[in-house]
């Protein structure tokens, strides 16, 4: 058996993995920033080959879960 076979429609996606870099541009932040988010765990890696790696789909909850939302907006700064 192939398990690598697939009978849905839908054609196979494999996952997306990130560098450090990567993830550095896509935020507008250093690549000191993301290495310091990594180390601290608060960024999921993979470490593969020596070489660090952010699944897409950990990097896209890392978003989320700092996306400030509207009711957390400091109270002290009017909303415009």
């Amino acid at each position: 058996m192939n398990v690598l076979a697939n009978t849905d429609p839908e054609p196979l996606h494999p996952p997306r993995f990130l560098t450090p870099q990567q993830v550095a541009l896509m935020c507008g932040l250093s690549t000191d920033a993301i290495y310091r988010a990594i180390d601290s765990g608060d960024l999921p890696a993979l470490r593969l080959c020596s070489r660090l790696r952010i699944h897409e789909h950990e990097f896209e909850q890392w978003m989320d879960a700092h996306t400030i939302r509207r009711t957390e907006v400091p109270r002290d700064r009017p909303l415009h």
